[in-house]
């Protein structure tokens, strides 16, 4: 009986083990988005964040678990309080319903700003090897889309140097309004967009700044941006006077960064 005992607790850690081993193998993404309550938001389940993300991130990803550790991360204002007072449970809800982690961050308002930069910065914090940055009430409507976006990412050369983006047939469809790029990204920049724009351009800006080849919209991937709700800022369009500065410059430090790969390629080679 004894023996019988241990032969099932052994098979019980072999398979912890495994699963832990196979959890450890996953690749590590994480979706990003800002959030701002409106007085209109009662239900958990209808806010814009959960009935439109959350949800769609289930619905599209789930022949996708196998291969990939998905955490969602959402920026609010520190002195938000829909979530100061909804966040525990929204999460616990999150994570009941849909088997998604979700983390909220909170961050210091500041006028005219958006906290994307801290928001990215945190999701780089936790390992993830691929970053996307989302709008809070923006849905996933292709299954498989993670898949089809690190495949493209990885055909440039070097691997993972460059941006994708989801087809989105709202807002400016001449740019990404969502991107999506390899934590290298924040090796190359020192913050995830130029600290410079207040809320408008950070799109322009990584549209652009790779250059077209290594710059992609994934036809497959398609999101829609439910802008019926309507933006939760004062669009700052003054920036568009640093559009172009900005673009060179980041186009040199991309250069920069690929010329110290090449020397040190180079080095290890010999």
């Amino acid at each position: 009986m004894r023996a019988s005992v241990c032969l099932v607790l052994v098979a019980i850690m072999l398979g912890v083990a495994a699963a832990a081993e196979l959890h450890h193998n996953k690749t590590k993404i994480a979706i990003c988005a800002l959030s701002k309550s409106q007085t209109s938001w009662k239900h958990i389940s209808q806010i814009p964040p959960v009935k439109y993300l959350i949800k769609s991130i289930y619905n599209t990803t789930r022949l996708e678990n196998s291969l990939y550790d998905i955490r969602v991360l959402i920026g609010v204002d520190v002195d938000d309080m829909f979530w100061i007072a909804n966040y525990e449970n929204i999460t616990l809800q999150v994570r009941r319903d849909y088997g998604i982690d979700m983390a909220v961050k909170f961050y210091r308002h500041v006028p005219g700003y958006l906290p994307f930069n801290l928001l990215m910065q945190d999701a780089w914090n936790t390992q993830a090897e691929y970053l996307v940055r989302m709008n809070d009430d923006s849905e996933f409507k292709s299954e498989g889309w993670i898949t089809l976006a690190i495949n493209v990412l990885r055909t440039y050369e070097p691997p993972n140097v460059g941006v994708v983006g989801p087809t989105c047939s709202q807002g400016k469809t001449t740019i990404l309004t969502h991107d999506m790029v390899h934590r290298t990204h924040l090796r190359i920049f020192q913050t995830y967009y130029p600290p410079i724009f207040h809320n408008w351009y950070i799109d322009d800006w990584i549209s652009s700044v790779y250059g077209p080849s290594r710059t992609k919209k994934v036809d497959a991937w398609v999101v829609e941006h439910h802008v019926q709700l309507g933006t939760r800022y004062n669009a700052m369009q003054k920036d568009e006077i640093h559009l172009t500065k900005e673009i060179l410059k980041g186009g040199k430090t991309i250069q920069r960064y690929l010329g110290n790969r090449h020397v040190l390629d180079r080095l290890i080679r010999q």
